[in-house]
């Protein structure tokens, strides 16, 4: 009889978390445009690297389309290149906008962009929220807004979606980036807790949504200070210096045992392998 074994997934160590606002034609009945009638304003791109003893390193970066979508749309990719994709609803709306962009602009040779793009929907490369927490359509979807709001996360604090055309008739773009940017940051404190279910590894969460906080003010990012100390930090602040002591003992232990192996002659006069210690 067949026996089935399951390894957990592992977390990903470079992400890229990704949200668009884009412009469309009116519709009737303010209905909501189909994506091909939407062009992008501004991209969020969020990127966190997870270097040596679950240490986090994060950079942010608001990519306007506006003044040159061929550009624009070159830096996106080269951001999102070698990393996992992070989005909410990026599978049926983000990525579809973007790609149409780049090939509207005749740029056919964006890796970063074709391989998010093209990632497979249930492993790998992208991690859609709204598609993971649904089950993959199995439950009824929800908004980024709901998700947040039931996790104790802060998102559409100044405005949302239905402001964007208003703000862009304005020009005030300023307004539009620290948008994006803030769901951004929910996006990603939404799929540190998701991922970290999924994986069974609660330092993954707790790691990257305490760093996060601590990045935030130290950097004196005020548009995102909501983001420092969200619901339940003390908890996810143990669980990321557990995370770190395990790491460092790991390490430890690790060199501790290392071996290398040296060439000895054997009882033939053969040389053979030998572990010895360090």
């Amino acid at each position: 009889m067949p026996r089935y074994s399951f390894t957990q997934p592992r977390c990903p160590d470079r992400i890229s978390v990704v949200d668009i606002e884009t412009s469309a034609p009116p519709q009737p009945e303010d209905a909501f445009p189909p994506w091909p009638l939407h062009s992008p304003i501004v991209a969020g791109v969020l990127n966190a690297t997870r270097e040596r003893y679950c240490e986090w390193r994060f950079e942010m970066e608001v990519v306007n389309f506006v003044v040159d979508p061929t550009a624009a749309i070159e830096r996106l990719s080269h951001l999102i290149e070698g990393r996992a994709l992070v989005t909410f609803n990026g599978r049926g709306f983000d990525l579809p906008v973007l790609a149409l962009t780049a090939m509207k602009q005749q740029r056919f040779d964006l890796v970063g962009l074709t391989n998010a793009w093209q990632a497979h929907r249930f492993h790998g490369h992208h991690y859609d929220l709204a598609d993971m927490m649904s089950g993959y359509g199995a439950a009824r979807g929800c908004s980024l807004e709901k998700l947040c709001s039931a996790l104790g996360v802060p998102v559409k604090l100044d405005c949302d979606g239905s402001d964007v055309a208003e703000l862009m008739a304005k020009r005030d773009f300023e307004a539009i980036d620290r948008y994006v940017s803030q769901d951004c940051a929910g996006t990603l404190c939404g799929f540190a807790a998701v991922e970290a279910l999924r994986s069974n590894d609660p330092g993954y969460a707790g790691s990257l949504i305490s760093q996060f906080g601590r990045w935030i003010a130290d950097q004196g990012l005020e548009h995102l200070r909501p983001f420092e100390r969200i619901r339940g930090h003390e908890e996810y602040e143990r669980l990321s210096l557990l995370a770190m002591a395990e790491a460092a003992i790991a390490a430890l232990d690790h060199r501790q045992h290392m071996k290398f192996v040296t060439n000895v002659p054997g009882p033939s006069g053969a040389f053979v392998q030998q572990a010895s210690d360090l």
